[in-house]
């Protein structure tokens, strides 16, 4: 039987593929994963050639190349980015400060959204044990929730508060980070439907994924209750409680010195 994340939406073909959830010629040897029972609070790495697994059928494996390709684009974007900061700290140690002319960069927001929704519904079929859950549906790692599937084809979208955000720290300057880190996020209980039934037990499991794609971070949420009332289950590793949250922005603004020095577009 062929085993496929993407059952949901029907069409299977009946051939297995090795999908690679994290592709190579995007971020190079490794990857550092943090937050699953397996890397709760130290960041470990994975070896690209090992972040695959036969989770995918064909059809649907085939039909998500277009989001790897996104990625792409979007990773040489953010690198031009980083090089063009690296420059300008140097004109800032060297000449003091001044103000530049604000470089402006764009990116597929969408695509990027589906991206993360893909490798986070492949890293987490991949890896995940036999009790964890999808928070939303409380389903096996196996079976994403059929809203996150429809949302990775390109089916439908993820309705507010849903979907990917841009995350900072107000104050903190971004660094460049070369290559990817995942920080899936299980939540303690925060995060049910309002109509839960009194004195049940809290639902907890996989309810968002926090990731740095070359020193921009970005969260992907997949509940829907408001990403602020998000309680880790443990403690808080990942510093969500520190972060501001912008959904769907059209326009980052990156400053240097003070003021602005960078602006990324988003297009939805």
């Amino acid at each position: 039987m062929v085993t496929c994340w993407a059952r949901s939406i029907g069409n299977c073909s009946t051939k297995q593929s090795l999908e690679h959830f994290i592709s190579a010629n995007l971020f190079g040897r490794e990857v550092a994963v943090r937050g699953f029972r397996w890397c709760p609070s130290e960041f470990k790495t994975i070896g690209i050639g090992s972040a695959g697994a036969k989770i995918l059928c064909t059809t649907h494996n085939t039909a998500l190349s277009e989001l790897d390709q996104a990625a792409g684009r979007a990773k040489r974007v953010l690198g031009e980015m980083a090089r063009a900061r690296e420059d300008r700290v140097v004109t800032l140690r060297v000449l003091g400060p001044r103000r530049f002319r604000v470089r402006r960069y764009a990116i597929d927001g969408h695509l990027i959204e589906r991206w993360a929704i893909k490798c986070l519904a492949g890293l987490f079929s991949a890896t995940g044990q036999d009790e964890d859950r999808w928070s939303r549906t409380q389903t096996d790692p196996i079976e994403p929730p059929p809203a996150l599937v429809n949302a990775a084809f390109g089916v439908n979208k993820l309705t507010y508060p849903m979907g990917l955000y841009y995350a900072h720290r107000i104050g903190q300057a971004v660094e460049y980070s070369d290559g990817l880190r995942l920080e899936p996020l299980l939540d303690g209980g925060s995060t049910n439907p309002k109509n839960e039934i009194p004195g049940t037990q809290p639902r907890t499991g996989l309810a968002a994924m926090l990731f740095m794609f070359l020193g921009i971070r970005f969260v992907i949420w997949l509940s829907s209750e408001p990403i602020n009332l998000f309680k880790p289950r443990g403690a808080d590793v990942s510093g969500m409680g520190r972060l501001t949250f912008a959904y769907r922005p059209l326009t980052v603004t990156i400053d240097q010195g003070g003021v602005p020095s960078q602006a990324l577009n988003l297009t939805w």
